[in-house]
């Protein structure tokens, strides 16, 4: 079982390497409008390097008159900056817990190969669901399997196979659904462009041994080849009746800055949703409202204020070696000579790379902490403390 070691980590580098022009620190502070007034909901701390790269984010949400914590998410990149895993954490009754974590695998060619969704459970990753993607000799992707896991066993369940034109755009792709060792068609989808752009989508499933029309996707593009209209139908009385669009709206500079959403009722397009974008002078999004159409006007719904900081440097380097004593051990650890003594991830791993432990530490005032070692079998464990700055390791022994 693969372990979270370098999750924390987010970038496999143990000598020191600093961003300090590069890294960005964004924070989202999300509100909805209640009783005439904009309440506090969520707010989100994100720090990219390279200004685009995320490797960590902070989910917070708002109780009463303060900030309390939801949720962690954890980005690891190779050198060709890929993500390669992806790690949450929640917040349950005051402490940070694994929650899930996603791996990813490329092809020699740099394309996806595999994600792999696994959940924490009793102080293990079990696997939950995997994607295989599968190329022909050109790259054109041709197949993608999807598979899930009950006790630990991996089952087949959906397939999706793709055809492509000679630009490697896709032309059909056909689902099927593995229900008792069978494989039955589920749903059908047919793609149409233009100077490569995807023109019209249209999507089928199987009914009595025969395919029939569901729903289809029309695209409509500026002149610049953005986004100009998308028009959703759905098939009723063997014809295509509108559903509802999404129009689009750009600043002088080519920026999105209105989506409004219609739905087709009797005769005519009505207003249902518009979401509207600012910036500021960096070309960065500062502003972001959700309105809904309510007695004939727009009425506030949602927004995200946004700030950024690039005065951020992040470094990853390798902390000094930390105490551990005694050791060999029985009922308990001492750690010492700690540093940093803020927010930091502590694990204990077994050799079988088996995650026995598993907290965070926020704040420690003293240099050192006591770790309970009474219900860890006997043997030889790795020690890993971590931060999105710092990381260290170091081993002990527990003995009956």
């Amino acid at each position: 079982m693969k372990t979270i070691l370098s999750i924390f980590l987010l970038l496999v580098i143990f000598s020191h390497q600093s961003y300090s022009n590069d890294t960005l620190r964004e924070v989202n502070i999300e509100q909805i409008w209640m009783q005439d007034q904009w309440v506090n909901y969520t707010r989100i701390t994100t720090l990219y390097i390279k200004q685009r790269l995320p490797i960590k984010s902070h989910w917070e949400i708002w109780d009463k008159d303060h900030y309390i914590n939801y949720s962690l998410m954890f980005y690891k990149y190779d050198e060709k900056d890929r993500i390669v895993e992806q790690l949450i954490m929640n917040d349950i009754d005051n402490q940070w817990q694994n929650a899930r974590l996603t791996e990813y695998e490329y092809t020699e060619a740099g394309k996806i190969k595999k994600t792999m969704l696994s959940f924490w459970e009793e102080n293990e990753w079990v696997p939950n669901q995997e994607i295989e993607y599968l190329y022909d000799e050109s790259n054109f992707l041709i197949n993608v399997n999807r598979y899930t896991f009950k006790n630990k066993i991996k089952k087949h369940i959906f397939l999706d196979s793709i055809i492509n034109n000679e630009l490697g755009l896709p032309i059909e792709k056909i689902t099927k659904m593995n229900e008792d060792n069978q494989w039955i068609y589920e749903f059908r989808f047919s793609y149409e462009y233009q100077n490569s752009k995807l023109m019209n989508e249209i999507q089928q499933y199987w009914q009595n041994e025969n395919w029939e029309n569901n729903s289809k996707i029309e695209y409509k593009y500026t002149e610049s080849g953005k986004n100009d209209e998308i028009i959703y139908y759905r098939w009723s009385n063997n014809q295509w009746i509108y559903n509802n669009k999404y129009v689009y709206e750009y600043t002088m500079n080519d920026k999105l800055s209105v989506i409004t959403e219609y739905v087709w009722i009797t005769d005519d397009w009505s207003p249902k949703r518009k979401e509207e974008w600012k910036y500021g002078d960096d070309g960065r999004v500062k502003e972001y409202y959700v309105y809904v159409w309510f007695n004939d006007q727009w009425g506030n719904y949602e927004r995200n204020l946004y700030d950024y900081y690039t005065d951020v440097t992040y470094s990853l380097q390798k902390l000094s070696d930390f105490k551990i004593y005694p050791n060999p051990a029985k009922n308990f650890i001492i750690i010492s000579e700690i540093n940093p003594t803020d927010e930091i991830l502590v694990q204990l791993i077994g050799l079988d790379g088996k995650t026995y432990k598993s907290f965070i530490v926020h704040n420690l005032e003293s240099k050192q902490m006591k770790v309970d070692i009474n219900d860890l079998p006997c043997g030889t464990y790795w020690i890993t403390i971590s931060n999105s700055l710092y990381y260290g390791q170091s081993g002990f022994v527990k003995v009956r």
